[in-house]
């Protein structure tokens, strides 16, 4: 298959992926037959072995994001039945090692293409200068050489002379590759490595003693669920089938998300259906695992799961109303503190984003405005454009609340800019942004934020694209952004939502706020500035996850005479992705070199002071 139109051309690789699965098949086949021949098992394994490792390196060569993202789609279907041998066979042979593999494959199913753009986000810098234009200029190359070939009549002179030219390129590329082991061996291993964090690796490097990872894998009749804390492993089939799963989940959170405001009618919530399914949910998706969960969940959902919010889920029958929901402390977010990523490998890269030198523990607020009736410029299609409206009382209120409770550095008005935004990184170690956001399920790289628009043209520069993510560097310990389904896209085989949160994932920042729907009334006004003080203004570091589950926590105890305010779709849609940690401090100039050199500074003018005076010629008599 190939690709025009202004987008890369490719060939189709994938019939390769399908010949080393079919050697596996045959091997593991022939060990069914005969068990006692264990060279069959060995020659299976080694060959899906060899199938990851090239789906791999057709990933790392010189695929583009567009193609990268084609190719994670079309192997879907041989690593599915991967996944399912192996499953098979940690049953048969009563081994984890095979658990493990079905492991690694459910993650080379996930964010397939970002997580190598994670990858060189944190090691670009390690290549040597030459080495890195060498590689760039290979990469372009071999694109070029690729459109040509297929452009070209396959029985010409040009034809054989693109093929060879082709084929030396490819060799340039593999020396180029020794070069780079030989000089930038961590960027070599990631960029030409896959998503090869095994159970241990996770266990040591991703979680806290409190903390345990949960991964979901979906197919047509069954999910499976691994558990990962920092001393077991696990691993549950739950029969369900996805059509089923898709179903309950789309009605939960279509009740679950549904506006509300103090028009709407109690018996138009549907509290019924709302419950309901989120207990049936519930019972599905955790109550099994349950017993082998700690305090805190790193969450790492497969469609149609990616949707769900799971803090919402009701752990107990026959809840009627929010209030009683309350009360009974029946809402999962009473059980765990949780987070999200889209995958355990990109979890890793972000936690090893580096934020910069002397950036200080403040927030850098966007206080988004906007003039009445705003028109796209002639010639540009931006159909949202009629819906930007100047904010309301909870945006004010919420700028308000964070200047209130934790250091801030405001950008209002004009300077609510896009180009402030990517200054701010620089400064503040955390950003939130106030401002419209808007999701174009059918272009998703039409999805935007948009920043302060004084005019009643468009100012499309100070206006935020999707793309626009994939070359920005925007490295904050958090980014939280108060905009409109931040979290939400249509879903991409093999690499998951393609929203705005995915791809903030490329610009470096360590962990995020999104959102899953439109908040409509009070609880981000609330929830975020709570969310914020107490990470900055504790004296122990919490968590960020239990940060956010505290806070959402004292926003429900303080509401709770009101069921319109409580209800779940006015807290449950914010959610932390990324890491949970904190990167050290020790990038930072100590409080106590500042203070030495605060007193220095001040002896010295005082020196000055006292000097000058004696030094001050009397006057002639």
């Amino acid at each position: 298959m190939f690709l025009l139109n202004g987008q890369t051309l490719i060939t189709d690789r994938t019939h390769l992926l399908a010949v080393y699965n079919d050697i596996a098949k045959a091997c593991l086949q022939k060990y069914n037959e005969q068990p006692a021949q264990k060279l069959w098992l060995d020659r299976g394994i080694s060959a899906y072995d060899s199938l990851l490792v090239l789906l791999n390196v057709i990933r790392s060569g010189y695929l583009t994001e567009d193609a990268k993202i084609e190719l994670a789609s079309k192997s879907q279907e041989v690593l599915k039945e991967a996944f399912a041998v192996y499953v098979q066979l940690a049953a048969k042979e009563k081994n984890t090692q095979f658990l493990e593999k079905a492991f690694q494959i459910s993650e080379y199913c996930k964010a397939f293409a970002l997580l190598e753009a994670a990858k060189i986000n944190n090691f670009k810098n390690a290549v040597p200068l030459d080495l890195d234009l060498q590689e760039q200029r290979l990469l372009k190359e071999i694109d070029e050489t690729d459109k040509k070939i297929y452009l070209s009549n396959s029985d010409s002179d040009e034809y054989d002379k693109l093929k060879k030219h082709r084929f030396d390129l490819f060799n340039q590329m593999a020396k180029l590759k020794v070069a780079l082991k030989n000089n930038a061996l961590s960027y070599w291993t990631l960029r030409y490595g896959g998503a090869d964090l095994n159970v241990k690796d996770i266990q040591n490097l991703l979680l806290d003693q409190d903390q345990g990872l949960v991964e979901y894998f979906c197919t047509d009749t069954t999910t499976y669920v691994f558990v990962i804390t920092k001393k077991d492993f696990s691993f549950y089939p739950i029969h369900l089938k996805l059509e089923e799963l898709k179903k309950s989940i789309a009605q939960f959170q279509y009740h679950l998300s549904k506006p509300i405001n103090t028009s709407v009618k109690i018996k138009d919530l549907h509290y019924d259906t709302l419950f309901q399914k989120g207990n049936e949910l519930y019972t599905q998706l955790i109550a099994q695992i349950s017993t082998e969960l700690p305090a805190r969940l790193i969450l790492i959902p497969d469609s149609p799961i990616s949707d769900l919010a799971f803090e919402a889920l009701v752990t107990h029958k026959n809840i009627q109303t929010p209030s009683q929901a309350l009360e009974q402390s029946a809402y999962l977010l009473h059980k765990y503190a949780t987070s999200y990523c889209f995958s355990a490998n990109l979890l890793y890269e972000m936690k090893k984003n580096q934020l910069p030198k002397y950036s200080r523990r403040k927030v850098a607020v966007f206080a988004a405005t906007y003039a009445d009736k705003i028109s796209p410029p002639k010639g540009v299609y931006f159909p949202w454009s009629p819906f930007l409206s100047p904010m309301g009382l909870n945006q004010i209120n919420l700028v308000a609340n964070l200047k209130e409770v934790v250091k801030t550095i405001i950008y209002e008005g004009p300077k609510a800019s896009r180009q402030n935004l990517i200054l701010a990184a620089q400064k503040a170690r955390y950003g939130h942004v106030i401002a419209h956001g808007f999701v174009d399920e059918q272009n998703p790289n039409l999805s935007c934020i948009v920043f302060s628009q004084p005019k009643q043209v468009l100012d499309t520069s100070n206006v935020l694209l999707m793309n626009d993510f994939y070359h920005l560097k925007l490295p904050f310990e958090v980014l939280g952004f108060s905009s409109c389904q931040t979290a939400v896209g249509p879903y991409l085989s093999g690499e998951g939502k393609k929203s705005m949160a995915r791809s903030l994932t490329f610009s470096g920042v360590r962990s995020f706020l999104a959102t899953l729907w439109s908040i409509q009334l009070n609880g981000a006004t609330q929830t975020v500035p709570n969310f914020f003080e107490k990470m900055l203004c504790s004296k122990e570091k919490i968590p960020k996850d239990v940060a956010l589950t505290k806070a959402k926590i004292d926003f429900l105890n303080a509401n709770q005479l009101s069921s319109f305010v409580i209800h779940p779709g006015n807290w449950a849609g914010t959610i932390l992705i990324g890491a949970t940690d904190y990167q050290q401090d020790s990038a930072a100039i100590p409080t106590y070199i500042l203070l030495l050199l605060g007193s220095a500074l001040l002896i010295f003018v005082v020196w000055m002071v006292l000097n000058k005076k004696k030094l001050k010629p009397s006057k002639a008599i």
